[in-house]
């Protein structure tokens, strides 16, 4: 039985966990100061918790465009 070679996917494989964990931290980093900007002027929770909700979706979808086109 002969064992497969997977040298020439390492350095994608690499390139592709670097780029996600990167997508992770800029998402968090951007949602993070969101929420920090919104509790300093007083906002209610419950309107930072939507605010957030949808600036993660938001923040994920424009690094992932960035990092990936």
């Amino acid at each position: 039985m002969e064992k497969i070679d997977f040298s020439p996917l390492k350095e994608t494989s690499d390139m592709m966990a670097s780029q996600l964990g990167l997508w992770a931290l800029l998402t968090l980093a951007i949602v993070f100061l969101v929420i920090v900007i919104l509790k300093i002027i007083r906002v209610p929770d419950r309107i930072i918790i939507a605010v957030a909700s949808i600036t993660t979706l938001l923040a994920g979808y424009k690094v992932f465009i960035f990092l990936f086109s």
